[in-house]
């Protein structure tokens, strides 16, 4: 990929992350933690063995505030 490519891919994820955090932020804290509860499980069942240790650690970042805001 090249590196506008990711700049841009990055940028855009970044902004998906934050629009996802401030949603589940206006959400009752019931409905948040189960979404936490999803999100975790759905995570759990990604075949990890597919992607780097980069993206993986790049995903992590992401969902970290996210995961973050539900709790």
């Amino acid at each position: 990929m090249r590196t506008n490519q990711a700049q841009e891919f990055n940028a855009r994820i970044s902004m998906l992350s934050i629009v996802l955090q401030e949603l589940c932020r206006a959400m009752p804290r019931a409905e948040a933690a189960k979404v936490a509860e999803l999100v975790h499980g759905r995570m759990a069942q990604l075949p990890h063995f597919a992607v780097s240790a980069d993206v993986d650690a790049a995903t992590v970042r992401e969902l970290g505030p996210l995961l973050a805001a539900l709790a």
